[in-house]
């Protein structure tokens, strides 16, 4: 869900791509291209906002752009590559190769990339227990988000959470 309260300015650049900006500070989150801008609004906001508070950049590739997308959209469920792939009409072992080709990462590697990095927003932005936090960006285990966030983010969630005490926002 987009909070488009807390968006400061909104433009199109190349009259495709949505930046969201916020109040002093220098992040943006960029949708992907979009044929028809007007009717595609909300989904790049919602492309943008995903974008921004995971922190990666879409694909160049329309297909894997939208495989992005969709993962992002159901980071907190969970899947399998085969039901990805079969979602997508491809077979896993080429979908997984059209996947890295497009993002330069495995779809496995960028699904924790995004459940943490949004964990990271959740945690700076919400009063939530970690363990909720977790689980509402995908992880059924505690303790494997506890590690994951580690070798991402460089220090336990309890320890960002922290340094992040009245640092709301990005």
């Amino acid at each position: 869900e987009v909070r488009c309260d807390e968006i400061s300015d909104i433009t199109f650049r190349d009259l495709d791509i949505v930046h969201c900006e916020y109040e002093g500070n220098q992040k943006w989150g960029a949708s992907r291209v979009h044929k028809s801008r007007v009717n595609s609004l909300p989904q790049m906001l919602q492309e943008a906002w995903y974008a921004l508070w995971a922190g990666f950049s879409y694909s160049g590739s329309e297909k894997v752009g939208e495989i992005q997308f969709y993962l992002c959209k159901n980071m907190n469920e969970e899947f399998s590559l085969k039901s990805v792939a079969e979602k997508y009409h491809f077979s896993e072992p080429y979908f997984c190769t059209l996947f890295k080709k497009g993002t330069g990462m495995s779809v496995i590697h960028f699904v924790q990339h995004v459940r943490v990095h949004y964990g990271t927003y959740l945690i700076r932005n919400s009063e939530k227990k970690l363990q909720e936090i977790a689980e509402e960006v995908g992880f059924e285990n505690y303790s494997y988000f506890g590690k994951l966030f580690k070798r991402y983010v460089g220090q336990t969630p309890e320890a960002y959470r922290e340094g992040s005490e009245g640092k709301l926002g990005i």
